[in-house]
């Protein structure tokens, strides 16, 4: 059974319950292709937790995390290759997800504005260099799309940092 969940990177805990419930269900994930596509075959319902971990531009600040998980029974679910994301299915577990989900969220934070800043000076150096394609049309015209787009990119990341400031201050 294929399924798509568009779920931004500050909602990934609602994607694990997600996950966890589809297999009380009865469907265990298979595989996840992307960031969106996720595909599940017929199980045994049973009471697992799905964890997310995920790597910024193959940073190693969660790969302890990840050894971990592999190291509580953590079955790693296949892939497709240009993902940053790592899904793990492990048996229920309550106090030590606590302390993974602390950590990935201010990892999340890092990224986050790592990503804003780079968004600010891929925009600022678009609109430094528009004045001068003002004399060509056709690169103008690409130069602002491509600004408003780094714009929207800023503003998506700053709405994440936010939301997830929140739930991490509603945590704790």
């Amino acid at each position: 059974m294929w399924r798509c969940f568009f779920t931004p990177q500050w909602r990934y805990e609602q994607l694990e319950s997600r996950l966890s419930e589809y297999e009380r269900k009865g469907y265990r994930l298979k595989r996840v292709y992307g960031r969106s596509l996720f595909l599940f075959e017929q199980s045994l319902p049973k009471d697992v937790t799905y964890l997310i971990t995920y790597t910024f531009m193959r940073d190693s600040g969660m790969k302890q995390w990840d050894l971990e998980l592999l190291h509580n029974n953590g079955i790693q679910i296949p892939t497709s290759l240009f993902t940053s994301e790592e899904y793990y299915r492990l048996p229920k577990l309550d106090c030590e997800v606590r302390e993974f989900l602390k950590c990935r969220s201010r990892y999340l934070l890092n990224v986050f504005c790592q990503k804003i800043i780079i968004g600010l000076i891929f925009s600022i150096t678009i609109w430094l260099n528009l004045r001068t394609l003002h004399s060509i049309p056709v690169l103008h015209y690409l130069a602002l799309i491509l600004l408003v787009s780094g714009v929207v990119y800023i503003g998506w990341y700053i709405i994440g940092l936010f939301l997830l400031l929140h739930s991490l201050h509603s945590r704790q």
